[in-house]
């Protein structure tokens, strides 16, 4: 026997572990049991590494409230982080049309990462459809491809609404076109427009 032993178990990381030996002869005398001190009754110890750390769930930073826009390929911002300092940590990014990201419109994993932190990063992706809903989700992935938490836009309700249609029905409406004996105060009607997305805005006409 060399005097040397390697648990049967990996040890748990960053731990503190206590220990000690003895020795027993060919006819059955034992030793105390001893730590680092050679002969006297005891323990020693030691204190596994730090190993590594699972990345912080990314902090989201916009198109998180729900609301319509006329982009149709928004550019999507997130903060990284990761507890082991200089840990390397990428990213992956997912926009679905349904809240349950069972048909993902997008599902893409930054190809290679930065150091941590990684604040103000950003996302575009190609562009989304007119009319349509979006939710979106983004996780942190460091060098040893630990795994943060995913964290959903607007707590997985609806991000946002992408409307990058036109109102309709715009027009004038009175006077009539080439309208004679018209006041010199006229009243100037415009036809009622209509959107069917977004909604007019609040002052709907400009002239």
């Amino acid at each position: 026997d060399d005097g040397s032993w390697v648990p049967g178990t990996a040890l748990s990381n960053n731990t503190v572990y206590y220990w000690r030996v003895k020795a027993r002869d060919a006819v059955g005398n034992e030793s105390s049991l001893c730590g680092h001190t050679a002969d006297v009754a005891g323990y020693g110890s030691f204190t596994t590494v730090a190993g590594n750390s699972t990345p912080t769930t990314p902090t989201i930073d916009n198109y998180n409230t729900g609301a319509w826009t006329n982009d149709s390929t928004p550019t999507l911002q997130f903060d990284l982080s990761d507890p082991d300092a200089g840990d390397i940590i990428k990213y992956q990014i997912q926009i679905d049309d349904t809240s349950d990201f069972s048909s993902t419109v997008v599902d893409n994993t930054e190809g290679s990462g930065s150091a941590s932190p990684r604040s103000n990063v950003t996302y575009t992706p190609s562009a989304l459809t007119h009319g349509a809903s979006y939710y979106w989700r983004v996780k942190a992935i460091d060098d040893e491809a630990a795994a943060s938490g995913w964290a959903t836009a607007n707590g997985g309700a609806i991000a946002f609404k992408v409307d990058t249609a036109a109102p309709t029905n715009v027009g004038c409406n009175t006077p009539a076109n080439a309208a004679t004996g018209v006041s010199t105060s006229p009243t100037l009607a415009a036809k009622t427009a209509a959107d069917a997305n977004s909604g007019l805005n609040a002052t709907a006409y400009y002239i």
